[in-house]
């Protein structure tokens, strides 16, 4: 072996040093700031016979888990009390819906109340937000059970309601249609949700949107009072 600026002495020491359990990276340190590369160590220690099949970390040391039978939890023997970060608030209280099954009714009723409390959870569309979106209200015949039953819906779609229910336009018949800016046009849908929810029923199979149903009781004219009222204001307002 011959290689510039070293002799066999240091080739010697660093076989050594390795023999004893140092890896190629301590003793390139070792002898800085003139000592061998890491890689020339590892050539050396190749050319001398020495091929590990392990981790050279693991080279001299003594297993950290050696003889034991599993692992040690951190908060072993300590009380719920002393390693929870705060008291439960909640704690000896009874959840009042704990078994109680939930029906498609109540599982539909809490999907919309989580929506209108999330009123930007999904929707909206800041990148459309100065585009015309179009506001509708729509009267929908559903077949259910062998009879019809109708449903009124409100929506928003920036296509027309034609292309909009392509799948399915037969049954819908359009009852009035409001246009703005989506900005303000996602803010009213969500608001006559809101002020409209107690009419609020679950849309038949079929439809997407299920969460913008509402029963043949909803006040219709009521309803276009309100929205052809607040669209007025809020375009005001802009102005």
């Amino acid at each position: 072996m011959n290689h510039q600026r070293f002799t066999e002495k240091d080739y010697q020491n660093w076989w050594e040093d390795y023999i004893n359990g140092m890896s190629s990276q301590r003793i390139s340190d070792k002898y800085k700031p003139h000592g061998p590369s890491v890689s020339l160590v590892k050539k050396v220690m190749r050319q001398r016979g020495i091929n590990r099949t392990f981790s050279e970390s693991q080279m001299g040391r003594i297993p950290w888990n050696k003889g034991k039978t599993g692992f040690l939890v951190w908060n072993k023997g300590m009380s719920k009390a002393q390693t929870y970060p705060y008291p439960s608030p909640n704690k000896g209280q009874k959840s009042p819906t704990i078994g109680v099954p939930r029906t498609v009714e109540d599982k539909a009723k809490i999907s919309h109340s989580i929506r209108l409390q999330n009123r930007n959870a999904y929707g909206f569309y800041k990148e459309r937000a100065e585009e015309e979106d179009m506001l509708y209200l729509i009267r929908v015949i559903a077949d259910e059970n062998n009879q019809k039953t109708l449903y009124y819906k409100i929506g928003r779609t920036f296509n027309s309601l034609s292309r909009r229910y392509s799948w399915n336009f037969d049954p819908v018949n359009g009852i009035k249609l409001w246009y703005s800016h989506h900005t303000v046009i996602f803010s009213l849908e969500e608001e006559v949700l809101h002020q409209f929810q107690k009419y609020y029923q679950r849309g038949p199979e079929g439809f997407t949107g299920k969460t913008e149903f509402f029963s043949q009781e909803l006040p219709v004219n009521n309803l276009i009072d309100y929205l052809d009222q607040r669209l007025t204001e809020k375009v005001q307002n802009e102005d």
